[in-house]
């Protein structure tokens, strides 16, 4: 088991590997950040000499120290204003790179693993881990650096003077930026975890409360949701409190370094003065050096509670791009087109839950087949399977005699046509969510679909037809109003094996028997399976499969990143 600091740089390996693209602008930020810090320094230590040696009675040409003054001060600006150019780029495009890859991992593991995890934890990690990734990078790694570039700097400078002045800047330098940000992480590591879960439960809680608002009106459960969520709120505002006293006790002991420190310089220079081991330059450029060389390691202490969410972060993005789907995409097997399949002695289980045994059937073009049977025995799980979203544990499902498994992905998906029990659609038009199904649909293939999942005359009604707005008709769409419409999504997709997942469930007897016909029609050069409580929407079938056995599914349970494990 590694311990907390090998986990620690391991997490900051792993994040900095991910942005292998944009490392040349991190240094240029790096380069141009250090540069910009040293002359900023420079400006009050060259003005201090300028004085020094004027307090003396040397001659100075003045117009020379201006010009000094002033081109420094203008070096500093273009310097500043690179930097920070360079640190929103990498801002920027780290947020494009990491989101590119956590979308990269969701399509990957799903659509099984999506089914089990937690909305509010997948909407945290998307949205609020990522942003705080972009500020571990854009403000974290390029702050670091200068400052170890600038204090080495720095001391190389006061050696000139004195070593003591260089040991006295190395130690608080130190001090403020390894001890000081360490005992931050180390009070703060928990708090910053807890932030991080708090903020995925109260998602998940205020998720569940928009999306069930018509059953807590309805059974009057409005005013125990709202203090549930109140609760939630709290618990979340109590560890923000304690990161924030965390956060005051670290710009306490920072300012406290700098103030021993910069007095500590005085008492020094005073004494090497009185022994004459230096002059009036050696006392005063070093003490202004030195209580001027602060900016860059102070900012480096703050980052400490930056540090403690962004590990906390990591680990959670990190775990999600780790995730190893259920079922691995064939890229390279057979391409195949429809004409039959079978199911074999297939037998599956979800995880450590009951074994399922199904049916063996055989299934071909002209066919229609329906699966009947109680809630929990099996049906919907059966079409994933012949979807390959999961693979069987024995047996095996068949598309033309070649096993599914070995069929290459692409080619499995173009043959069929999915509609899910529950109609989800995009926000956007309609045309646009029925040219999900098919991109290069035409006008005359939209409405032909439409017309087979009768919604062909509820969009004519609309004002802009097929350009209609989803979120226009979100309060007068109905349930079988999106079922049709994504039926009409699977009749556009063509493919020869329709799978069809309660078709019919929210659908008058009017408007089913429409669809019913319809399908009946295709069934003459496609195979179509129907899953359905409904003994009328059964009665096109051919053959039915009844399913008697009621399963228990098992529970989530969740690894140490937060991630569902159920397989």
């Amino acid at each position: 088991m590694m311990n907390k600091g090998k986990k620690q740089r391991f997490i900051v390996f792993r994040l900095i590997q991910l942005i292998g693209s944009i490392k040349l602008i991190l240094i240029l930020a790096v380069l141009f950040g250090s540069l910009g810090h040293i002359i900023a320094t420079f400006i009050p230590g060259v003005g201090a000499f300028i004085i020094s040696k004027a307090a003396i009675g040397e001659q100075i040409n003045y117009g020379w120290a201006i010009g000094v003054l002033l081109g420094f001060a203008v070096l500093r600006s273009l310097l500043r204003y690179s930097e920070q150019m360079a640190n929103h780029y990498v801002a920027f495009k780290t947020l494009h790179i990491i989101r590119d890859k956590v979308y990269e991992a969701v399509a990957r593991i799903s659509p099984a693993k999506l089914e089990v995890k937690d909305k509010g934890e997948m909407l945290a990690v998307i949205s609020s881990d990522i942003e705080l990734l972009e500020v571990f990078f854009a403000h974290t790694i390029s702050p670091v650096l200068i400052a170890i570039v600038h204090t080495l700097t720095m001391s190389i400078v006061l050696w000139q003077f004195d070593h003591r002045y260089t040991i006295l800047l190395l130690s608080a330098h130190l001090l403020m930026g390894t001890l000081v940000p360490y005992i931050t992480y180390v009070y703060g590591r928990e708090a910053g975890s807890e932030n991080r879960r708090q903020v995925a439960v109260l998602n998940s809680k205020v998720l569940e409360t928009f999306e069930g608002i018509r059953e807590s009106i309805q059974f009057g459960n409005g005013s125990r949701r709202l203090n549930e969520v109140q609760e939630e709120t709290k618990k979340m505002s109590t560890v923000a409190r304690k990161l924030a006293a965390i956060s005051g006790n670290n710009g306490a002991f920072t300012n406290s370094v700098i103030l021993i420190a910069g007095t500590i310089s005085v008492a020094v220079a005073a004494v090497l003065y009185q022994r004459c081991q230096v002059g009036a330059a050696g006392v005063v450029v070093p003490v202004v050096i030195i209580w001027s060389s602060f900016g860059p390691v102070a900012a480096l202490s703050a980052l400490a509670n930056n540090l403690i969410l962004t590990f906390a972060c990591g680990r959670r993005v990190l775990g999600l791009l780790d995730e190893e789907p259920v079922v691995f995409p064939n890229e390279d097997g057979p391409e195949v087109k429809f004409e039959n399949m079978s199911l074999e002695n297939v037998k599956f289980a979800y995880g450590d839950g009951t074994l399922m045994e199904f049916e063996d059937f055989y299934l071909k073009k002209g066919e229609i087949l329906g699966i009947h049977g109680k809630s929990g025995s099996g049906k919907s799980t059966l079409l994933k399977l012949i979807m390959r979203f999961y693979d069987v544990e024995y047996g095996k499902i068949a598309v033309n005699g070649v096993d599914i498994r070995h069929i290459k992905e692409k080619s499995l998906r173009e043959n069929q046509s999915y509609m899910t029990q529950t109609a989800y659609l995009f926000k956007g038009t309609i045309r646009e969510n029925l040219l999900v199904g098919r991109r290069d649909a035409t006008d005359r293939d939209l409405e032909e679909a439409c017309r087979k999942a009768s919604i062909d005359k509820f969009i004519a009604k609309l004002e802009d037809g097929m350009d209609t707005h989803i979120d226009k008709l979100k309060s007068s769409l109905s349930t079988g109003e999106a079922q049709r419409i994504s039926l009409a999504r699977a009749f556009l997709h063509g493919g020869d094996l329709m799978i069809l997942d309660e078709p019919t469930s929210n659908i008058d007897s009017l408007n089913e028997g429409i669809i019913l016909r319809a399908l009946s029609r295709e069934k003459k050069h496609k195979a179509i399976i129907i899953v359905s409580h409904k003994s009328s929407t059964l009665r096109i079938c051919d053959k039915i499969i009844e399913r008697n056995d009621v399963y228990e599914y098992p529970t989530k349970q969740h690894n140490d990143k937060g991630f569902c494990n159920c397989y």
